[in-house]
């Protein structure tokens, strides 16, 4: 049985909520270990998680910043963060995150992807083009990479 008070039962029973999608689930459990123990990262990131799937983009932005402060070297959680930071506009803080992410893990197709995106919505045109080409030389097989780089390619020679 649960002990309500044991901050890792809440963990486990929140983790396994979250990974089969029943969030609403999810949500009491990490909250009530995040409780118990404010530095519990992984439940304050899954937390995040679970806000920017239902866009409340602000509030996963302040849950997974928290999580960062409190295990900044774990790869790929920036991206996450990034990803909301441009849902929201923020489109060189997403920047940064995943330029962070990279320091961590050089050869993640995920951030370099992202950062290309973020850097053509922001009309860097050539940056966004050498970004979409670094996603390919790490994944030759990326489709929206591969479409991106092409459709830009043709953007780009017209000028």
């Amino acid at each position: 049985s649960l002990n309500a008070n044991n901050p890792m039962a809440n963990v486990v029973l929140g983790n396994h909520y979250y990974e089969t999608k029943k969030f609403d689930l999810a949500r009491p459990h990490l909250t009530e270990a995040i409780r118990l123990s404010p530095n519990l990262h992984s439940s304050l990131f899954r937390l995040g998680m679970i806000e920017k799937s239902e866009k409340n983009y602000d509030r996963a932005i302040e849950l997974m910043a928290k999580a960062i402060s409190i295990e900044p070297t774990i790869p790929g959680m920036r991206i996450h963060l990034g990803i909301c930071f441009a849902q929201t506009n923020r489109l060189h803080d997403a920047i940064d995150m995943y330029n962070k992410d990279l320091a961590l893990d050089p050869r993640s197709v995920e951030a370099t992807y992202n950062r290309a995106v973020a850097w053509d919505r922001l009309g860097m045109l050539d940056r966004a083009l050498e970004g979409y080409r670094d996603t390919l030389k790490l994944d030759p097989k990326h489709r929206n990479a591969t479409f991106n780089f092409q459709n830009l390619s043709k953007t780009l020679k017209r000028r």
